[in-house]
């Protein structure tokens, strides 16, 4: 039996070491338009992660899984993301905050034109939407501010003060979310479906999405609801909305949860922080123009879509052009329809609830959007833990697809690998809403 255990550990040791090597190639040594390098790494390291939770059982154990998901995020720190460029807005951004100029006040290239320390030509051609006004809120500022204070001129550098907080933000998503899985009375392991994830670890550390840092905000609320706190529950969720915005859709279903009275308070009490922490940057132009890039957003990008793309297609077909100028805001509306209808049908309202009407909200929003980048999905991966349902671990392995975009032999998205994810996603999620029978692969035990 002990021979056994040993045996077991042994394995498990080579399996993360070759876990770290996986994450140190795909990182260090994968650009992003080689998909077949990419698709390979990253397949394995998926393998391996999934072998990794369903395999786990004693707390020891899993305590050693969580000191490898913190070294394989570690292993990152000095990382340049080759799967991202966002990063140089984010420098951008810091710089002009040195120069006591308001990011969401100017266009980049009028900064060049003045001449502007810091913000030169070089990196104003390295930006991926130079021709658009910052929407990046307040928290992101903050982190952007602190990184170019410290490396004032060494992009590297402040990559690595940025990547710091993002660890220590995923640092203490793990923390807490390990004591509310045992206040539910769930496994602990489950944690490990979030930490381990390669998605979660590639795109938050390593590719420097703030994600990981709203996340941290969001769960840190949710603990402060569960003991009735509100006032300090709608300070962090107010924290979590100044660093993406996209944490308001979970209002309709907090009011339910709260009750009317108790989440007017909560929602006037978010809406007044998230104003404080815009007051350094409002302006009579400031809001015009962050709302402006936000609607050009929304108005001219699509990327790997499910419902979108299908009515757009749909729509094409009748009218003999795309206008998702219409299509996409008559989608919202429909996903607003879907997430009030969720927050207010009559049920228990009890934790476990909330955090499954969380999940369904975003899934909701997200599968109506017309871009769903892989980093949107890592909020349902955290949400996911809390419940039953395992679709987005499916979505989270088949979302990579969507590199091939980048790649130099496809110029644009491939419907094939479209069809692949969504099918799977939707047939996981209608057998987990008990619409449809299929294999469970993911569905943990003890839930």
């Amino acid at each position: 039996m002990v021979n056994e255990i040993e045996r077991k550990q042994e394995i498990r040791a080579v399996l993360i070491f070759c876990s770290l090597i996986g994450y140190i190639l795909i990182s260090y040594f994968t650009p992003r338009d080689s998909i077949y390098q990419l698709f390979g790494l990253f397949g394995a390291l998926f393998g391996l992660y999934v072998y990794f939770v369903r395999t786990v059982s004693l707390w020891s154990n899993v305590k050693i899984l969580l000191a490898a998901a913190l070294l394989f995020r570690i292993s990152l720190l000095w990382l340049t993301p080759n799967l991202s460029d966002d990063y140089f807005r984010f420098i951008w951004d810091g710089r002009s905050l040195l120069q006591n100029i308001n990011p969401f006040q100017f266009l980049p290239a009028e900064l060049v034109f003045r001449g502007v320390e810091g913000l030169d030509e070089s990196l104003l051609n390295e930006l991926n939407s130079p021709r658009y006004y910052s929407v990046y809120p307040p928290i992101h500022q903050f982190v952007f501010g602190v990184a170019s204070y410290i490396f004032p001129d060494d992009v590297k550098g402040a990559i690595v003060v940025m990547r710091l907080f993002i660890l220590t933000a995923e640092i203490g998503t793990v923390w807490i979310g390990v004591k509310l899985l045992k206040i539910f009375g769930l496994p602990a392991k489950n944690i490990l479906w979030y930490a381990l994830n390669p998605l979660v670890i590639i795109e938050l550390t390593g590719n420097l999405h703030f994600e990981a840092i709203m996340i941290f905000f969001l769960l840190f609320s949710f603990c402060f609801l569960l003991n009735e706190k509100i006032h300090k529950a709608a300070m962090v969720f107010a924290l979590a909305v100044s660093t993406k915005l996209i944490p308001l859709i979970f209002l309709p279903i907090l009011i339910s949860y709260l009750g009317v009275k108790k989440g007017i308070v909560f929602v006037s009490l978010v809406g007044a922080i998230v104003l404080i922490s815009f007051l350094p940057f409002i302006n009579e132009t400031m809001l015009l123009h962050m709302f402006s890039s936000i609607d050009l957003y929304f108005q001219n990008f699509e990327f790997n879509a499910s419902i979108y793309f299908l009515v757009s297609a749909v729509y094409k077909a009748i009218v003999g052009y795309n206008l998702i100028a219409v299509v996409g805001p008559s989608l919202s509306v429909v996903a607003l329809v879907f997430i009030l209808f969720i927050a207010f049908k009559k049920k228990e309202k009890g934790p476990k609830q909330l955090m499954i009407g969380m999940l369904l909200t975003l899934s909701v929003y997200l599968l109506f959007a017309t871009t769903v980048h892989p980093w949107y999905i890592t909020t349902l991966i955290l949400l996911s833990v809390f419940t039953k349902y395992r679709y987005v671990i499916y979505w989270s392995g088949l979302i990579v697809f969507t590199y091939i975009s980048y790649s130099q032999f496809f110029i644009k998205e491939q419907v094939l690998f479209l069809l692949l994810e969504y099918t799977v996603v939707f047939g996981v999620l209608a057998y987990e809403l008990k619409l449809i029978p299929v294999v469970k692969l993911f569905q943990s035990k003890n839930h």
